[in-house]
């Protein structure tokens, strides 16, 4: 038997907890929650309440059958030029976690749940900070405008995992390689990463491609006149650029299901062929940005997420990037639970230091 974790992601609308003896998961459970309940549930405080209550109900169960947890580990988001990776979950921590206020952070959950379950099991506690990255180079940063600068969220979890599988397959340590990669889940995430570190990034928030649900890049100026129009909302500019953006709003698609629509593509709808092939261009395009970060000299180039188990997609994508390196390796990248639950293990093996938000403050 080796180390024993809990792992825990918050969505929307449930509590996802998964239990793993070191890399191999041992069950796991989705808590979901009443959306009339969280809805009432105002403040921070009340959602955390009924989330908390959810999960002690587990501790009748198979929590408090799991003997010898050595840590318990969720996710958290912390203010801006906080480094992602994996966090040491005391009293400093969730200082910053009130400095930034948990109304609106969902994921911030994770991190409080763990530090419960942590205390009444006698357990480690960590969070994850999955999204952050501080190592962009600042050239990169610069947007055209002042004070406008381009920031540092992008899926650095995801990232970050597909990058030390892919160091691990080509047999080289990541701090001697050169990637390119690509995240293209529900929403997307490019970096070029050099030296052990991201040195330039773009995602869905902000620029580039847009994807199944995000708008990404949008041309400022109409942007501008539809903010001024009289005829849109902050609010509805922001659920459509944000939420309902990207192929869901050309096509109505479930969440801009790619599946879905490259179905109808596949029955001959031209509409359909023709936003899967934009969606496809503009992906290559960023690819190919990304490389020019990186003058050309590219081991891989690395993607995960969802919509690389589409082979039509894939296989589209790989046509138009191939030249930029003959080595394209493709890993998964939706399992959070696994995700976060590595990263502790890493610093139960002694193999990664926990940060410290202390440590982070003094610099």
């Amino acid at each position: 038997m080796g180390f024993k974790i809990l792992s825990i992601y918050p969505t929307v609308a449930a509590t996802r907890i998964a239990l793993f003896d070191e890399e191999k998961e041992i069950k796991r459970v989705e808590l979901r929650h009443d959306p009339c309940d969280l809805l009432d549930a105002v403040t921070s405080e009340k959602q955390y309440d009924i989330r908390r209550t959810a999960v002690e109900k587990l501790f009748g169960g198979w929590i408090s059958g799991a003997d010898n947890i050595e840590a318990v580990i969720g996710c958290a988001l912390l203010p801006s030029g906080m480094s992602s990776g994996v966090y040491l979950l005391d009293g400093e921590f969730s200082k910053k976690m009130r400095i930034t206020r948990v109304e609106g952070r969902v994921i911030n959950y994770g991190a409080l749940l763990a530090s419960f379950i942590a205390r009444e099991m006698g357990a480690r506690a960590f969070a994850m900070v999955p999204f952050e990255s501080d190592e962009m180079d600042v050239i990169a940063r610069i947007s055209g405008v002042p004070g406008l600068c381009f920031g540092r969220l992008t899926h650095t979890l995801q990232i970050k995992n597909a990058l030390r599988l892919a160091a691990c397959d080509l047999k080289k340590p990541q701090n001697e390689l050169s990637f390119v990669m690509a995240y293209l889940g529900h929403n997307f995430s490019f970096c070029s990463h050099r030296n052990g570190r991201i040195k330039d990034h773009s995602n869905t928030f902000e620029r580039g491609p847009f994807s199944p649900a995000r708008s990404g890049s949008l041309p400022a100026a109409e942007v501008i006149r539809m903010a001024y129009s009289g005829m849109w909302s902050k609010i509805d500019l922001m659920e459509r650029a944000y939420y309902s953006g990207g192929l869901l709003s050309y096509t109505g698609a479930p969440d801009g299901d790619i599946d879905a629509v490259i179905s109808r593509m596949e029955e001959g709808d031209v509409y359909s062929s023709l936003l899967i092939r934009a969606m496809a261009y503009q992906i290559a395009s960023e690819i190919a940005a990304q490389a020019v970060v990186l003058k050309g000299r590219v081991d891989a180039i690395v993607f995960s997420g969802s919509c690389m188990e589409n082979r039509i997609f894939a296989e589209m994508l790989r046509e138009k990037i191939s030249w930029i390196s003959s080595k394209i390796l493709t890993y998964r990248g939706e399992d959070e639970l696994a995700m976060i639950s590595d990263g502790a293990l890493r610093v139960l093996r002694n193999e990664e230091t926990p940060r410290s938000c202390g440590a982070f403050s003094s610099k």
